[in-house]
């Protein structure tokens, strides 16, 4: 007996399962109804029809889909600590025998994640910094005892010669002790003084003798300004040049574990991976929630009228 129109057979429902991988599909009508056992890991990871898709409703997140969308307003301290405890949370993930492409993904993300954490400390130690400590310190001392010279010779038994230091240590006492500044402030303070120097009468400071003292100063600033500007361009290469690199490599192996995991569940079920895919989906529950509170704090100050 034939079927007729209104007796077609409807397509039954999938039964839900009890968890859902953050890999939902496989867009390959030919083996829907295949067991994909029959496949082996390698070959549904570079299977071009097998891909990630989003899941609004689901009860799981896609951890791959937050992170590209998100990553970029990650700290970079904030960013490696989170890639941090994903490594940690690798531990929950199962043991291949053979290792296969899960240990691959695994051991090439802690790769990643550990020479960030390298270069994060490399760029937190510039060699450049001790030189320019030096350099300051030199500079504080000419100008103490260019000071100091001029204070002496206030008390000279010449009394035109006193009378020129007194004109010359006016122009130290109108700025202060400027070894007690923050650096750049004490450049700012240098350079003014300096100035004024130079424009004190020539021969008057060739009466005091006094222009070697100007021309040690002056020299000893001039080192710190380069040595400054030296270790700004390291510090500014170390953070641009390494972390970049190495962020951006640890970043994608990071979503390269992810995608090996979600295709591993869809493949094998998640039970075994049920413990990771359950706590990285915690860790970004919370991470979403600081940055959100972030956006707010922001978004508030900027609100705020100035005075």
């Amino acid at each position: 007996m034939p079927i007729r129109p209104d007796n077609r057979r409807r397509p039954s429902r999938q039964p839900q399962s009890v968890r859902i991988s953050p890999v939902d599909s496989v867009d390959n009508p030919n083996r829907r109804g295949e067991a994909l056992s029959t496949q082996s890991t390698v070959q549904i990871l570079q299977d071009k029809r097998c891909r990630l898709s989003r899941q609004p409703q689901s009860a799981r997140i896609s951890l791959v889909d937050w992170y590209s969308d998100n990553h970029l307003h990650l700290q970079r301290e904030e960013c490696f600590g989170y890639l941090k405890q994903v490594e940690t949370e690798t531990a929950n993930l199962p043991s291949e025998e053979p290792a296969a492409a899960l240990t691959a993904a695994t051991t090439t993300f802690k790769t990643g994640v550990d020479a960030f954490d390298d270069a994060l400390k490399a760029s937190a130690t510039n060699p450049a910094t001790a030189t320019a400590t030096a350099t300051d310190n030199a500079r504080d001392a000419s100008w103490r005892g260019s000071n100091n010279y001029l204070t002496a010779m206030c008390a000279h038994p010449d009394a035109k010669i006193a009378a020129y230091a007194s004109e010359a240590k006016s122009l130290f006492d109108k700025y202060g002790d400027p070894t007690k500044l923050a650096q750049t402030e004490e450049s700012g303070v240098l350079h003014n003084l300096l100035q004024d120097l130079e424009a004190f009468d020539a021969s008057k400071r060739t009466a005091l003798a006094f222009d070697v003292w100007m021309n040690d100063l002056k020299t000893k600033e001039d080192a710190f300004l380069a040595a400054a500007a030296a270790r700004t361009e390291a510090a500014a290469a170390r953070q641009v040049g390494i972390v970049k690199k190495t962020r951006t490599a640890a970043e994608a192996a990071y979503r390269s574990l992810v995608d090996t995991v979600n295709a591993l569940a869809m493949i094998n079920g998640d039970t075994a991976y049920a413990t990771f895919i359950d706590h990285v989906n915690a860790m970004i529950e919370r991470q979403k929630a600081i940055s959100k509170a972030r956006a707010t704090r922001a978004k508030q100050e900027n609100e705020q009228p100035s005075l």
